[in-house]
């Protein structure tokens, strides 16, 4: 696990345990620039009860090729440049009117390219270290990234996000007024991350389109939607449904940045009104000074999340509730496991999984190009992770999706090249956009943050203009 102190990945180190993948033995391993946090997430998760049924090796303190050496799997969790960057960004993209996102945005392309300059080390070593090792990359943009991977070299990359388990949640809260996670779904999908659709899916045998018929017929899911989560999230999820009613295509995740380029909320509006004032504000010294101020405020924020999490290490293990019935903190684990305990059930032999990943799509969604990056539904078995076939997105968001994908793709395929001139006609294949002379303002801010990240050679677009 790179990025190996993200506290996310002790729920996915516990399931795995409880899944029963390392039935037969094995080792997880823990990389991270920083060796505490790496060595904090070893001791919770040899202190929790699915390590004390299935103890097996957990090793820290590692270089970056100890940890690939000899490896089956590769994981990798990171923020490339950090949140500092990305609230940088936020102001940014926004004071243009653009939704800024880690995927699907004009801030997603410049995330990219600093994301895939990490990981295109990673590839390099693991090709050495372990060729034969499957990358799962939770870094976003996943599709971009894995993209990426596929072109660059023989290593199989596949994304990974957390809205895998988004729809357990969100299906179970529209359809049944019920704030609890429902593992049973059935589903096709396909479409890209963050915006991908259901195209088949069940629940006990009942089809989830009849599902939401006979629902929003009903009516009076809102006030639900809101007491179980927030104004927000009720709102978002009434696009979803709209979206649903209109052009009859079902959300997979209830991510914001792939709907909006259909349907946005108020408060999405109000927040870009409110960035707009700093446009004309921005210059190298107030970058500076934005950064000086994120990280004060982000170090405090990080250092008391860190502080909440290795407390639990002082903690006597039968005081901690390790099975907290909502996802309220880091010691959640989802029934039957997330999306990389999915796959590794899989991969271990344990069961043969569904899983939506994102690829290159190879095929597999017939109505989309074959060499686009996609996320769709795989099967990870005991031979590997494969395709599913026959999969189509829903004819009434194709040119939606298409638009998107090819934007992505060819952000995949500059960071390939790292040729300038690439770059510059993947971020015009964004489909938002105002006039090209506020566009390229935009892009040169977005340069002039992520200049010490990216490719240098990126850093002569603007020369093209």
């Amino acid at each position: 696990m790179i990025g190996g102190g993200a506290h996310r990945l002790l729920g996915t180190a516990r399931g795995a345990l409880k899944e029963g993948v390392f039935r037969n033995g094995g080792e997880i391993r823990l990389y991270d620039l920083n060796e505490h946090r790496a060595e904090v997430m070893a001791k919770m998760i040899m202190k929790s009860p699915e390590y004390k049924a299935c103890p097996i090796k957990v090793t820290y303190k590692l270089t970056l090729d100890e940890a690939l050496e000899g490896a089956d799997l590769v994981s990798v969790t990171l923020l490339a440049g950090g949140v500092i960057l990305a609230d940088i960004e936020s102001k940014v993209t926004g004071s243009y009117g653009y939704m800024s996102s880690d995927n699907i945005s004009v801030s997603g392309a410049f995330l990219a390219m600093r994301t895939i300059k990490i990981v295109k080390n990673i590839l390099d070593r693991m090709q050495v270290l372990c060729p034969n090792a499957i990358l799962l990359d939770f870094a976003n943009p996943v599709g971009v990234v894995a993209a990426f991977g596929n072109m660059y070299c023989k290593t199989r990359c596949f994304g990974i996000c957390e809205g895998h388990t988004n729809h357990g949640w969100d299906l179970t809260r529209i359809l049944y007024g019920e704030n609890r996670y429902e593992p049973d779904w059935d589903l096709k999908v396909a479409g890209i991350n963050h915006f991908a659709f259901i195209t088949e899916g069940y629940l006990h045998g009942q089809s989830v389109f009849d599902l939401m018929d006979k629902r929003i017929a009903e009516g009076g899911w809102y006030e639900p939607l809101e007491k179980m989560a927030n104004k927000r999230y009720a709102d978002f999820m009434s696009n979803v449904i709209d979206l649903y009613k209109y052009r009859h295509a079902l959300l997979f995740s209830s991510e914001d940045d792939g709907i909006i380029h259909i349907l946005h909320t108020e408060k999405d509006t109000e927040k870009m009104e409110r960035l707009k004032e700093f446009r004309n504000d921005f210059d190298a010294d107030t970058l500076e000074k934005l950064r000086l101020a994120a990280i004060e405020a982000r170090n405090g924020k990080s250092a008391k999340g860190d502080a909440e999490f290795e407390a639990y290490l002082e903690m006597d293990d039968d005081k901690i509730d390790w099975h907290p019935k909502e996802k309220i903190n880091d010691l959640y684990v989802y029934s039957a496991g997330d999306v990389t305990v999915k796959v590794l059930k899989g991969l271990s032999g344990v069961s043969s999984e569904k899983v939506v990943l994102s690829d290159l799509n190879g095929g597999a969604v017939t109505n989309m190009l074959a060499d686009y990056m996609a996320e769709f539904t795989h099967i990870a078995d005991k031979d590997g992770i494969h395709r599913m076939e026959g999969l189509a997105v829903p004819t009434p968001v194709l040119g939606n999706v298409m638009e998107l994908a090819t934007y992505q793709t060819l952000v995949a395929r500059a960071c390939v090249t790292e040729d300038p001139r690439d770059l510059l006609t993947a971020l015009c294949a964004y489909p938002l956009s105002s006039t090209l002379a506020e566009a390229k303002e935009l892009w040169a801010k977005q340069l002039m943050v992520s200049e010490k990240f990216i490719p240098e050679s990126f850093m002569r677009m603007p020369e093209l203009y």
